[in-house]
């Protein structure tokens, strides 16, 4: 089952690698959702190595914080529905991009870019007091 999350968690990653340059927020959405690949990489990849030494306190640790990373995209999915149902604008213009294509006026506000700043906060701390 870990080779299989693994392979997912590589999946993810890359994907998030090729799509984060196409968010619709902004600049500092790519880089958050950038960021969020990387580090979903390397903390999966020390669960990985931990579990392979036998260190299995170190292991579960490293999965936790694996699992946080991977439930953003939930709480971040979350936060567009509530940021959208108290009206705040969101950037609709998807129709005729093509991979690689930059919005005429990024969007630094609004929904998409709020939404990808807050979608780490709920995950990671409470990971934290897992682990501690």
């Amino acid at each position: 089952m870990g080779r299989i999350y693994v392979a997912a968690v590589v999946a993810a990653a890359a994907g998030g690698l090729l799509l984060a340059p196409l968010s619709l927020g902004g600049p500092m959405a790519h880089l958050g959702f950038s960021v969020v690949a990387v580090v979903l990489l390397l903390t999966t990849a020390a669960a990985f190595v931990s579990i392979r030494r036998r260190r299995i306190e170190d292991h579960r640790a490293w999965m936790v914080r694996s699992y946080a990373l991977i439930f953003t995209a939930v709480t971040f999915r979350a936060w567009l529905l509530l940021l959208t149902a108290l009206g705040l604008p969101v950037r609709r213009r998807l129709r005729g991009r093509r991979l690689g294509d930059r919005p005429h006026r990024p969007a630094r506000r609004g929904v998409p870019a709020v939404g990808a700043a807050v979608a780490r906060t709920p995950p990671l701390p409470e990971a934290r007091r897992v682990i501690m």
